[in-house]
């Protein structure tokens, strides 16, 4: 195992435990800049909310929060994972599922999701 990888991996459970502990709706994490200075939701806007929710099982509150968040944890945490347990077969995966295809369509995804959650209510 790479050290790097290793330490992603302290860093994203030291995220997870204060993510955990403490509510972002509460504490003073930081805000989206482009929110707070244009009232424009960017993609990523209730993020830390939505992992707090995903954190504490509320699975409909952090979809609510934020629709993308769910389905990028996990499309990252099966890359991570395969990287970790499958290293050689970790090649031909990324090359399918996270080369330059993947990152276009992931761009698209990512592009119409901001665009109809600043014009659609609720989203």
């Amino acid at each position: 195992m790479k050290v790097s990888y290793f330490i992603y991996g302290l860093f994203a459970a030291g995220l997870l435990v204060l993510y955990g502990l403490m509510d972002p709706a509460v504490f003073p994490f930081p805000r989206c800049p482009l929110l707070t200075y244009t009232g424009i939701r960017c993609p990523g806007c209730g993020s830390q909310r939505a992992m707090h929710q995903l954190l504490h099982g509320n699975f409909s509150a952090s979809f609510t929060l934020n629709a993308l968040f769910i389905p990028a944890l996990l499309y990252a945490a099966f890359g991570y994972g395969m990287a970790l347990l499958a290293p050689r077969k970790w090649p031909a995966i990324r090359s399918k599922w996270f080369g330059i295809r993947a990152a276009q369509i992931a761009l698209v995804v990512i592009v119409v999701f901001w665009v109809s959650r600043n014009l659609i209510p609720g989203l």
